[in-house]
């Protein structure tokens, strides 16, 4: 029989026991993890599909991180590195295994890792709920990011303008177009969702010059649009584009994340019929950015790589 002095010790012992048990291990995660990492996003009703978790292991396959339990997955973290700037996203952990510093670990595994990599300013697109974990580890409030939809029916014709499709041959001057908006060079992910939806991806030119490009891709379910950057002087450019993309479409429906600051991109998302179904928050671990210009950037490329 325990006595209850002993019984009391055994179950602090038990209860040491358990918690040293459940303490997860940080690993690098591998390409065979994203079966799991898919499964979660689904779980969280995300609209990622697999071939968008490669592309994401791809893009920086050192840099995304996984979290187990007796040796069992129950969480991850995805980056992704411009160089000075970086992105954080995709950031979760399995319902039961919530509120006890796993989701921390993992992105303090992330930021050392962005860090060590040459990372000044590390950016990620926060749930409401889930902001003030991101605030403890130094991130700030910029502004809120809008998610909008639309369903597509039919296309509508409209008259010939100078928006063209995109080639090969000049996504390098649409990649240094960008990055006077972006406010870094994402060229590497310029090209990956080129090579993957040529058919989707339409620039418009004055002259030789950029003036505005956008690209859209197919989602879970169906099609997300962004990056879409713009000349903010020219918003017929813009419309231009978007119809263009529009036009592509047919009985489905585009899901579009914007900069609820550039006010002229959400009155032309509202004034081509997308409403609003959410909204998150853009923040930022480290300094203020001085080559963006987010009055240009009409659509994000995704919450987990801006």
């Amino acid at each position: 029989m325990i006595v209850p002095e002993t019984k009391r010790m055994f179950y602090i012992k038990l209860n040491v026991m358990m918690t040293t048990m459940e303490s997860p291990f940080i690993r690098t995660l591998t390409e065979a993890d994203l079966e799991f990492a898919y499964k979660l996003n689904m779980a969280e009703r995300w609209n990622d599909r697999k071939e968008d978790l490669l592309r994401m292991y791809n893009y920086q396959p050192e840099g995304c991180f996984i979290a187990e339990v007796k040796k069992e997955p129950v969480g991850h973290v995805f980056t992704v590195s411009y160089g000075k700037l970086a992105w954080l996203g995709l950031l979760i952990v399995e319902a039961e295994y919530r509120r006890k510093g796993i989701a921390t670990q993992l992105m303090n595994k992330a930021i050392d890792y962005l860090l060590q990599h040459g990372a000044q300013t590390i950016k990620l697109e926060a749930a409401t709920q889930v902001s003030e974990l991101y605030r403890k580890l130094g991130f700030i409030d910029e502004y809120g990011s809008l998610r909008l939809s639309k369903t597509i029916k039919k296309p509508t014709r409209q008259k010939r303008d100078s928006t063209t499709a995109i080639t090969k041959e000049n996504i390098n001057k649409i990649a240094a177009f960008d990055k006077k908006y972006f406010g870094a060079d994402r060229t590497k992910i310029l090209v990956s969702l080129f090579k993957e939806n040529p058919q989707l991806c339409f620039a418009n030119y004055d002259k030789a010059t950029v003036e505005g490009y956008l690209m859209c891709r197919k989602a879970e379910n169906g099609y997300s649009l962004g990056p879409f950057v713009c000349n903010p002087e020219s918003t017929r450019t813009a419309k231009n584009l978007l119809q263009a993309c529009m036009n592509s479409l047919e009985n489905t429906t585009l899901y579009v994340g914007v900069p609820e600051t550039n006010k002229n991109a959400v009155d032309l998302l509202t004034a081509h019929g997308f409403t609003q179904y959410s909204r998150s928050i853009r923040m930022r671990r480290g300094p203020e950015l001085t080559n963006e210009e987010v009055r240009g950037v009409f659509a994000i490329g995704g919450p987990m790589k801006g």
